[in-house]
């Protein structure tokens, strides 16, 4: 598989051989309209590897726009994937500090972080990709979600909606939009101090609310990576959730936590218990903007009314574990699809 570097390298030595060569062939003594012409074709090219150097450059220095699909895709419910030939079609997409990767056979395709969101990517999910196509002079490619993978890159760390801060280090990040500490893996709290870099790139100030990430063998190593529009900080008090947890292997305390967590978001609450009659549920969820759902109650009567609710209507499930923590964030992965309802 060819690294990005080779594949930008490859493409660049192309464009260069082609320049020269257009250079070259130019004669200011010819008719003057066809050296217009020959000029013209060496502007373009020039222009050409112009892109090429915006894509490296995204690859490490995330930009906060993307070239959107030609297709609103929306988020996709899992589902199985049995045969070989469709394994075949899908690959793995590589959650990084800033954006993320598709592993294709033709080298990685990098996904800004924008996209990343909207999508609803995370590490391991599988994707089909379509056909490359291209748009202003770079390689595009359509991606959709063939099936989830519900886990996080365990080596990243990500802190969401943290409150920007003026301290004596400069700007820092030490609690989020509802006064939450993050706690390293020892339990100390974490104090995240933004490079200059990251500072002038996002035109950051004391009060603005962001998420960075950074890998867990490098606390030090804190990368901002989305600055949140004013727009996008507006609770949910207008949307209702519906939450089945599942009562028999979760303690009271964990579920109260969860419930607080959800109400915490500003979402109108209701707890699904499994014993109520199908038509108190079907009631319930046809008010219901997002459905939290163990994935150890799936395969009950009340969780297939709600799942096929949900997916027959494309409003987001989102699958709880034990990190109530997750929560939030997993929320903003789905915030579009949450708001479209109203």
């Amino acid at each position: 598989m060819q690294s990005e570097s080779t594949m930008m390298q490859d493409l660049f030595d192309l464009y260069k051989k082609q320049l020269l060569e257009k250079i070259d062939a130019i004669s200011i003594f010819d008719d003057p309209e066809d050296y217009s012409k020959q000029w013209l074709d060496v502007s373009t090219l020039i222009h050409s590897i112009d892109k090429l150097i915006d894509i490296r450059q995204d690859l490490s220095i995330e930009s906060s726009s993307y070239f959107p699909p030609t297709e609103t895709k929306e988020a996709i419910p899992e589902v199985e994937v049995s045969t070989t030939s469709q394994e075949a079609e899908l690959f793995p997409f590589k959650r990084k500090l800033r954006g993320g990767v598709v592993l294709l056979d033709s080298g990685d395709y990098f996904l800004p972080e924008q996209m990343v969101r909207d999508m609803g990517l995370t590490d391991g999910d599988l994707v089909k990709s379509g056909a490359p196509y291209m748009h202003e002079n770079r390689i595009r490619r359509n991606f959709t979600i063939m099936k989830k993978s519900h886990e996080e890159n365990p080596e990243r760390v990500q802190l969401t909606e943290f409150v920007v801060e003026k301290t004596e280090r400069g700007l820092c990040l030490q609690q989020d939009i509802r006064g939450n500490y993050h706690l390293l893996e020892n339990g100390e709290p974490y104090t995240a101090c933004l490079s200059h870099s990251d500072v002038l790139d996002y035109s950051l100030k004391p009060g603005d609310v962001v998420d960075a990430a950074y890998y867990k063998n490098n606390t030090e190593g804190i990368s901002l990576i989305f600055k949140h529009s004013k727009a996008s900080q507006k609770d949910y008090s207008d949307f209702h959730a519906i939450h089945f947890p599942l009562f028999s292997t979760k303690t009271a305390d964990l579920i109260a936590e969860e419930e607080q967590t959800i109400r915490g978001l500003g979402f109108q609450y209701t707890i699904v218990y499994g014993t109520e009659m199908d038509s108190t549920v079907k009631q319930q969820m046809r008010k219901s903007h997002v459905l939290f759902l163990d994935k150890d109650v799936q395969h009950t009567k009340i969780a297939q009314i709600l799942t096929e609710h949900f997916t027959k209507n494309r409003k987001p499930i989102i699958m709880l574990s034990e990190e109530t923590k997750e929560i939030p964030s997993k929320v903003k992965q789905v915030d579009s699809l949450i708001r479209k309802q109203l």
